[in-house]
C-alpha cells in the first residue's frame, strides 16, 4: 500500500486474550491526530456480547507499548468508548468504518483495487474474510447437555444444591482440506471440528446434539492460556480426521481375492481454518466452593 509502507505481519506473538495480533505499519494517518508513528493492528473476532472496558484493560496489560487500532466485529459497551479517550494511544474500529475506509482508500487512489486484494489476504486468517460458504452461514449455538443432573447428583450423593445453568465457550473449526492416499490420489473435504478447552479435547461436531435456540444465559470463559494455536488443531487433526478403507479388489495367486486396507491421511500442508464460538451447556453448583459441572463430560471444574 503506497501510504502505508512497511506492514509487517505478525502471527501468534502475542498471545492476549480473544485479541489477537495481525500486524504492524509505520504510520496510519487516518486515525487521530494524537496516534502517529508505528501502530499496531488486532482484531477481535465475532461474538454474542459486546466488548467491555474489563476486556481492553486485560489486554493493556501485555500488550507492546505504542499505538494501537483494533478491528472489530463485536459491538462496544459505551464505558468502553470513554476509556479509550483516556488511553489516547488506542482506537477501535468496527466492521462499517473498516469498510468505509478501503472505499474512501481506492476512491481517492491511496490504495488500488490490487492492494485491496493483496489486503484481504493480510487479513484473512484473522478478520474471517473467508469464501467459505460453510462458515460464512453457521451461527452460534449451544450444544446440548447429555447429563442427566438428578442422577448426576444421586450418583455423587448430593442433594439440595442450588444450581445456575450457564454457558461454557469453546471454539468451533471450519476446516478446509484434502485426505490423501499413499499412491498420490487425494479428496477435498469440508470438516466442523469443536475445540472444548475446558476438558482439553477436540472432536467432530454433530448438528444434531445443538440446542433449537441459543439461551440467554451468563457466559463463562476459559483460560485463555488453555486455547490452542492453529498449528496446534492442525497437528490434532491428523488422528481425528485420517481414515482407513477398503482397497480395490485385487487378484492373488489368480484365484483368491484379497482386500488392501488403505490410509487416507489428513493433509496438513493443504488446509484452510477459521474458527466461530459455540457454547456448551453447563450448571455453576452452588457448594460453600462453587464449581462448574459440564454438560457433556459430567466433570467438574474450578469456578
Amino acid at each position: 500500500m503506497s501510504h502505508y509502507p512497511n506492514f509487517k505481519k505478525l502471527e501468534n506473538i502475542y498471545e492476549i486474550t480473544d485479541i489477537k495480533i495481525i500486524g504492524t505499519v509505520d504510520s496510519f494517518s487516518d486515525l487521530t491526530g494524537s496516534i502517529t508513528g508505528l501502530t499496531y493492528i488486532w482484531h477481535i473476532s465475532n461474538g454474542i456480547t459486546s466488548i467491555k472496558k474489563s476486556e481492553i484493560e486485560r489486554w493493556s496489560v501485555d500488550a507492546p507499548s505504542g499505538n494501537h487500532l483494533l478491528i472489530s466485529e463485536r459491538r462496544f459497551d459505551p464505558e468502553l468508548l470513554k476509556y479509550l479517550e483516556i488511553l489516547q494511544n488506542v482506537v477501535i474500529w468496527g466492521p462499517e468504518k473498516l469498510a468505509l475506509w478501503i472505499g474512501k482508500a481506492v476512491l481517492s487512489g491511496t490504495i488500488i483495487p490490487a492492494d485491496v486484494h493483496n489486503f484481504d489476504e493480510i487479513l484473512s486468517d484473522d478478520v474471517s474474510i473467508t469464501q467459505n460458504k460453510i462458515f460464512n452461514e453457521f451461527e452460534s449455538v449451544a450444544l446440548k447437555p447429555t447429563v442427566d443432573i438428578k442422577k448426576w447428583f444421586k450418583d455423587n450423593s448430593l442433594s439440595d444444591v442450588r444450581i445456575t445453568p450457564v454457558l461454557l465457550k469453546c471454539k468451533i473449526w471450519f476446516i478446509e482440506g484434502e485426505l490423501k492416499n499413499a499412491s498420490g490420489d487425494f479428496e477435498e473435504h469440508n470438516w466442523k471440528i469443536i475445540e472444548d478447552s475446558w476438558s482439553n479435547k477436540i472432536y467432530e461436531y454433530d448438528d444434531k446434539e445443538k440446542l433449537e435456540f441459543l439461551p440467554s444465559l451468563r457466559i463463562l470463559e476459559p483460560n485463555n492460556l488453555t486455547w490452542k494455536a492453529d498449528d496446534q488443531i492442525i497437528n490434532l487433526l491428523v488422528d481425528i480426521l485420517s481414515e482407513k478403507r477398503q482397497g480395490k479388489p485385487k487378484l492373488s495367486g489368480g484365484m483368491t481375492r484379497s482386500m488392501m486396507l488403505q490410509n487416507w491421511r489428513f493433509n496438513v500442508d493443504k488446509v484452510h481454518l477459521d474458527f466461530k464460538y459455540i457454547f456448551i451447556s453447563a450448571w455453576i453448583l452452588n457448594l460453600p466452593v462453587p464449581i462448574i459441572l459440564h454438560g457433556i463430560n459430567g466433570k467438574t471444574y474450578k469456578f
